[in-house]
């Protein structure tokens, strides 16, 4: 019974928390929008919105790398999340990397990240493994899912220039497409930022069962040892 009122508790809590969440990002969304007067120059690419998107994946590939470097049972998948969610903020940074570096660099980058993500998967492939067979079953990979689902999926589809025509015909305005797919991909990228927390707990739930399983064992050697 107890039990049971905690896991009430605990999503109890995290509706509030995420609810409150959901509900900042899309009055933010709002306040962006009233910032900026003209059509066309709405959530652009200098938009608080999409520095708002950059925060997000920043944030969510700092969660990531954090439980990488302080739960090596999970290093392998942490790092597989954290270069997800790193490459999706460089490519955030597509026009400023082209504009300032050179153009391209925001591919030399991606590319680089996932190149030495793959070799350290080989290279840790069978805990890679393991931590995914645990990792499918929890509520954050089913949070993960649903936002690489709504970000790169559904927002591209959403957000199309064509759909958009269709719908608005003769009546057609660039900044409703662009608030279509930009505002659509922050509430993705905030999905995937609450991802990143649910990931972190899951870890740490797992790493404190697994870290009474010696002690329980050592005191049964004890016992047996003082028996004998």
């Amino acid at each position: 019974m107890e039990a049971n009122f905690a896991g009430i508790k605990s999503g109890f809590f995290r509706l509030i928390i995420y609810g409150a969440l959901v509900f900042g990002v899309a009055e933010f969304i709002r306040w962006d929008a009233m910032l900026v007067h003209g059509q066309e120059s709405k959530f652009g690419e200098d938009s608080y919105t999409e520095f708002a998107q950059s925060a997000l994946l920043l944030a969510a590939a700092g969660i990531y790398i954090s439980v990488s470097a302080k739960y090596k049972q999970f290093k392998a998948l942490a790092f597989f999340l954290f270069s997800f969610a790193m490459a999706s903020f460089i490519r955030e940074q597509d026009s400023l990397l082209d504009d300032h570096i050179f153009d391209g660099a925001w591919q030399t980058g991606v590319f680089s990240l996932f190149a030495f993500m793959v070799f350290y998967l080989w290279r840790h492939w069978h805990q890679f493994l393991q931590n995914v067979a645990l990792f499918v079953h929890t509520q954050a990979f089913g949070v993960f899912i649903t936002g690489f689902l709504t970000t790169y999926v559904f927002s591209r589809l959403y957000g199309r220039g064509k759909f958009w025509q269709e719908i608005m015909e003769d009546r057609y305005l660039r900044a409703v497409k662009n608030a279509s797919e930009e505002c659509t991909e922050l509430f993705g990228y905030t999905i995937l930022a609450i991802a990143a927390v649910e990931f972190y707990l899951f870890v740490k739930r797992q790493a404190g069962a697994l870290s009474l399983k010696p002690a329980k064992s050592k005191i049964h050697t004890s016992s047996v040892t003082s028996v004998a």
